[in-house]
């Protein structure tokens, strides 16, 4: 785990890894832990990472005109540091080496951003917007002091 002073520290270092393969493990909107393996293709500190990865076509949909039958394609990701409420867990390189970590951030950090289906089977997400993003500011001032 990394303390304030070695996320920044490995924040502002990240980008010297563009072009390297990684594994980004992260929350996502449905508060999901999830993992992306690709190579980075650009970071923005204190914002996101992009990656460019292979992704599994579903099998439902490969033999429409525009995958050709395709069963993988490549697709290229943006994932924020902390969004609302996906936020980037972990980033290690491929020898197995963290390049990144944050331990404020788990399935469900945000306890004001929960996926859940209205009676008409409606995604919504969470009950107060602006607690929300409230409570991913404070994390993000832990995360990375003010800035």
């Amino acid at each position: 785990m990394m303390n304030q002073a070695e996320r920044i520290e490995a924040m502002e270092r990240l980008p010297e890894h563009l072009g390297e393969f990684v594994s980004v493990i992260f929350v996502n909107q449905f508060n999901k832990r999830k993992c992306i393996r690709g190579k980075l293709k650009e970071v923005t500190p204190y914002s996101n990472v992009v990656v460019t990865h292979l992704e599994r076509v579903p099998e439902e949909i490969q033999d429409m005109d525009i995958f050709q039958g395709r069963k993988i394609m490549k697709s290229t990701t943006g994932i924020p540091f902390l969004g609302l409420p996906d936020a980037i867990m972990s980033i290690h390189a491929k020898d197995g080496s963290v390049l990144y970590d944050n331990e404020l951030v788990h399935p469900f950090y945000n306890p004001h951003f929960f996926p859940n289906r209205d009676e008409n089977g409606r995604l919504r997400i969470g009950e107060d917007h602006n607690d929300g993003k409230a409570y991913a500011e404070r994390t993000r001032e832990l995360s990375f002091g003010r800035r």
